[in-house]
């Protein structure tokens, strides 16, 4: 197949601007030949002088997690730096496991079972309790701070989003559980003046 605007471009030295077909729909036999040729190194390196060393397969155990956990109470649970862990899990954006009911954390080999019997002495302030909510149009992170009574930093925090970031329409949010007071006296009820 053999378009006109991209033989003219060929001709005229000018493959990389302005042509329509190879930014938006283009025919895989019409793509500039610097794209080709990267496609040729990577099937055969040695061949173009390339050398890479082999990988080694990363070992680890998997632990069934049934809610939320911050990746720094984790790391601290195996006794791994937060670092390490990390790196273990790259599919985690946030430094918070997501709220599946059933989500499986990689740590390090040898290392499950102290992670098992170090987060069960673990006090249940520092687990996360939160619900999963999905943001409609016209929520903003005030109004779900009110309607479920926490606040919008703790919100910020428990999703690792920034001040200036706001929630789309579809986004999945966990919106943290307030925190019950020590002594087990309810709080008082403060109302807002206008």
């Amino acid at each position: 197949m053999r378009l006109p605007c991209l033989s003219r471009r060929r001709r005229a030295g000018r493959l990389d601007r302005g042509c329509p077909y190879i930014y938006n729909s283009c025919p895989a036999a019409v793509w500039p030949n610097n794209q080709s040729g990267l496609c040729l190194i990577a099937k055969d390196p040695a061949r173009f002088g390339f050398s890479i060393p082999p990988q080694t397969p990363v070992e680890y155990e998997e632990v069934v997690l049934t809610r939320p956990l911050h990746l720094r109470t984790a790391a601290q649970a195996v006794g791994v730096s937060y670092e390490e862990l990390k790196a273990l899990n790259p599919e985690l954006r946030k430094d918070l496991t997501p709220p599946d009911p059933a989500y499986h954390l990689k740590v390090p080999v040898g290392r499950k079972t102290a992670f098992l019997s170090n987060l069960a002495t673990y006090q249940d302030w520092k687990r996360i309790h939160a619900v999963r909510h999905q943001v409609r149009r016209g929520e903003t992170l005030a109004r779900l701070a009110s309607r479920y009574g926490t606040t919008v930093p703790a919100i910020l925090e428990a999703n690792a989003l920034s001040k200036s970031e706001r929630p789309n329409p579809g986004d999945w949010l966990l919106i943290p559980k307030p925190s019950k007071p020590a002594d087990g006296t309810p709080r008082p009820l403060i109302k807002a003046s206008r």
